[in-house]
């Protein structure tokens, strides 16, 4: 969109699907003006592999364009540039999601609040104790600071100059590495506690869906059984809400259970439970042939399910959008 460069025009343009596939693209949601178009509406979700047209508005420059991978594409980040452009329908905006680690913003002295979603604390490397090499992953940093249990909550961070050195330690069940000189860090701010692990927290589902394509759902059922627990409506409602606003939209629901019993009594549980959420959102108004469910049992932990807070993550349903 460089040729829109300084202009506030708003565009609609096809995306075919060989483009879809090609190009270079800077930034998240707000992208710089020389990023391959149809590749950054992939990335945001506007498109599927097979192209699609998108409406999209010019806006002025941004001081960082943070980079993430989303929908199986990776965007870079980018520094100060003087023209960018975001896609129109996008997901309304939410709690801010942290970033998978800060190097979008090194070099800054800014101050970060973000939402660490329990999964989010799963993944990635972290390089220090208290302050972290800023390619630390966010999240996993945020628990082996103590400011959150593993299954998420919300933190406040502060960007800082390099470190001369990183030593690694083991806190609250993570490893940290040791690392030598690096130019850019951040520490969280507040008193570290040793957090209570609560709830898992949930993710905004419909902004998950679109960036990534799935999303786990922490819905609640009473134990040993696939009825739904009214905690799990809030949950439910979002589902339902992001079928609703998108009719293109068709999940697969997959139910998951933690380790605890028999994995004969645990596939037919998780069965029955991706089948209740199913028959819930078929109730709600949302076509039965937009759905389909399937049970996985314990087999497909994305935690440890040695401890209390591992197995709740592992007690879930996954949505994840059929092609």
């Amino acid at each position: 969109m460089s040729a829109y460069a300084d202009s506030a025009e708003v565009v609609t343009c096809s995306c075919p699907a060989a483009q879809a596939g090609s190009g270079s693209v800077w930034g998240t949601d707000t992208y710089t003006a020389d990023s391959a178009t149809c590749r950054a509406a992939l990335h945001a979700g506007r498109i599927g592999r097979q192209g699609g047209t998108v409406t999209l508005e010019m806006l002025p420059g941004e001081a960082r364009y943070p980079g993430t991978t989303r929908n199986g594409i990776a965007s870079n980040n980018y520094g100060a540039y003087g023209s960018s452009f975001r896609f129109q329908g996008a997901a309304a905006s939410g709690p801010q999601l942290c970033p998978d680690s800060m190097t979008a913003f090194a070099d800054s002295a800014e101050q970060v609040s973000c939402l660490c979603p329990g999964e989010a604390t799963l993944r990635g490397s972290i390089w220090g104790t208290d302050t972290y090499t800023a390619d630390s992953a966010t999240c996993r940093a945020a628990v082996h600071a103590g400011m959150i249990a593993q299954t998420g909550g919300t933190v406040s961070l502060q960007m800082l100059p390099g470190a001369p050195r990183y030593p690694g330690t083991t806190r609250n069940g993570i490893a940290s590495n040791n690392y030598g000189a690096y130019g850019a860090s951040y520490r969280f701010l507040g008193d570290p506690r040793a957090a209570k692990a609560g709830a898992p927290v949930q993710a905004p589902v419909a902004e998950s869906l679109q960036r990534t394509g799935q999303v786990q759902l922490y819905i609640t059922f009473r134990t040993g059984s696939a009825d739904l627990d009214m905690n799990a409506a809030p949950v439910l409602y979002q589902v339902r809400d992001a079928l609703a606003a998108d009719p293109g939209l068709r999940l697969t629901l997959i139910g998951h259970t933690d380790s605890t019993g028999s994995a004969a009594t645990n596939l037919p549980l998780s069965q029955r439970r991706a089948d209740s959420v199913r028959q819930w959102l078929v109730a709600s108004g949302i076509g039965a042939d937009r759905l389909a469910a399937e049970g996985r049992g314990p087999n497909e932990p994305i935690a440890d399910n040695g401890s209390e807070a591992g197995r709740s993550l592992n007690r879930r349903v996954q949505a994840a959008r059929m092609p």
